[in-house]
This record gives structure tokens, C-alpha cells and sequence, in this order.
């Protein structure tokens, strides 16, 4: 709940500075030029973010993602290192139940990260 309920606050406090890019439409949606897209994120720490990188953590991590979901984010980040199979059964799930769009990412951090990766 509490997250749902930041998403709202974030969206008021948020609002009266949204400019919208004409060329972004939302999947699904209709554009409405006084509301501002949410990209809801969770970074590990090993994404330079704060959140546990332990098999409890990642878990969790998903629940998240999926509350996220359900609390009609328009853009949700999914990491592309994740484990493939919980991240085929999150984006299996926002596809067949949601409208967010997904914003694939790459993040690798502190290693340099060669080009076949």
C-alpha cells in the first residue's frame, strides 16, 4: 500500500511541471497532456542501486516489481541480467495482464563491460 500510495503523491507533487513529448504515446493508453509517466525502478546494489543483491532480496525485489504493476505505472524497468526466468514471468505478466511499457536496461557495475556482453 505504501507504495501505491507514493505513486499517487509523486504523480501530485509532479503535476503541475509535466510537459509531455508528443512522439512518447503510451501503449494502451490515451494521452493525457496534465499527467506525468512514472518509471518505476528497483536497483540492486551490484545496478549501483541499494536494494539486496541475496536470493531473499532479488525475490523481494520482484514482488515489488510486481506491485508496481499493479499500481499502473506507465513505464516499468526491467534489467536485463536479471534472472531469465523471473524476468520471462514478469514480462509474460505485464503483457498479458498490464498495460506499463517496459524500458529494457543494462547495468553493470563496477566491472567494464565488453561488447560481446
Amino acid at each position: 500500500f505504501e507504495i501505491l500510495h507514493s505513486v499517487e503523491v509523486l504523480r501530485r507533487l509532479c503535476q503541475p511541471h509535466v510537459v509531455r513529448a508528443p512522439a512518447l504515446p503510451l501503449v494502451g493508453l490515451e494521452v493525457i497532456d496534465d499527467a506525468m509517466p512514472i518509471v518505476f525502478t528497483v536497483r540492486t546494489a551490484g545496478q549501483a542501486g541499494t536494494w539486496p543483491d541475496d536470493a531473499d532480496g532479488i525475490a523481494d525485489m520482484f514482488r515489488v516489481l510486481e506491485l508496481g504493476l499493479r499500481g499502473g505505472v506507465e513505464v516499468l524497468d526491467v534489467e536485463s541480467s536479471w534472472d531469465p526466468t523471473k524476468t520471462d514471468a514478469l514480462l509474460s505478466l505485464a503483457e498479458e495482464c498490464y498495460t506499463s511499457n517496459i524500458l529494457g536496461s543494462y547495468h553493470e557495475v563496477p566491472n567494464a563491460v565488453t561488447m560481446d556482453r
